[in-house]
C-alpha cells in the first residue's frame, strides 16, 4: 500500500522549523536574507481537513519569529475564518498569498511531481502572453483581484524558453539531468533543485 495523497496530515518535518529558527540568525549572514519556510507545500493550509493541526501550526509560527513563513492557499475566502485570536494586523513573520491554475495546467492535476517542469513551462507560457496594458486579473475561484506591476512578460518568455531547454535536457536519450537542473536554475536559482 502506498501513500493516501488525498489524507491531509502532519509531516515528519512538523517540528523542523523549532530547530531552524535557533540557527535562522547564521543561515541569515550566509543567505543574505531571512530564512524562508513554505508551509504546507503539499496541501492547502486554510482547508477544514487541517483544521486539527491548524492551531499548532500558528504555535509553531509565533515560537519561531527568527523565520518568514509563506502561507499559500487557493481558498482566500477562508483565511479571515482561520486566522489566529491574536493576529491583529498580522504576524510580522507571515506572508499570506493566494495560488491560482491556468486552464492548460489542468492536464497534470492528478500527476505526480513529474509533471512539474511541464506545469511551470505553460505557466510562463501563459503569463508570458498576458496583455502588456492590463493592470490587473481576476483570480480564478475568489474572483480577487491581482494587480500586475511592472512588465513581467518578457522575463516569462524568457524562462518560457529556458523551461523548453531544460525539458529537451530531461527527455533525451540518454538524459541529460545535470545540464537540466542547470538550466531549471537559470529560471529558480543556484538551490532549485535540491
Amino acid at each position: 500500500m502506498g501513500r493516501d495523497f488525498g489524507a491531509v496530515t502532519r509531516t515528519k518535518t512538523w517540528r523542523d522549523p523549532i530547530k531552524w529558527n535557533s540557527r535562522a540568525p547564521e543561515l541569515q549572514a550566509e543567505l543574505g536574507r531571512r530564512v524562508r519556510v513554505f508551509c504546507a507545500s503539499l496541501t492547502d493550509f486554510f482547508i477544514q481537513d487541517a483544521d486539527a493541526w491548524r492551531e499548532e501550526a500558528w504555535k509553531v509560527i509565533r515560537d519561531c519569529a527568527n523565520l518568514d513563513f509563506l502561507i499559500l492557499t487557493k481558498r482566500p475566502r477562508l483565511i479571515p475564518s482561520r486566522l489566529p485570536a491574536d493576529w491583529g494586523r498580522g504576524y510580522a513573520n507571515v506572508w499570506l498569498g493566494t495560488t491560482c491554475g491556468v486552464r492548460s495546467s489542468y492536464t497534470y492535476r492528478e500527476k505526480s511531481y513529474l509533471y512539474y517542469d511541464f506545469m511551470c513551462r505553460d505557466f510562463f507560457k501563459w503569463m508570458s502572453e498576458q496583455d502588456e496594458d492590463q493592470e490587473y486579473w481576476k483570480a480564478p475561484g475568489s474572483g480577487q483581484y491581482v494587480y500586475g506591476k511592472g512588465l513581467f512578460q518578457y522575463k516569462a518568455k524568457r524562462c518560457y524558453n529556458i523551461s523548453l531547454e531544460a525539458i529537451e535536457h530531461e527527455t533525451a536519450d540518454p538524459k541529460r539531468e545535470w545540464s537540466a537542473k542547470q538550466k531549471w536554475r537559470e529560471v529558480f536559482g543556484t538551490a532549485f533543485p535540491d
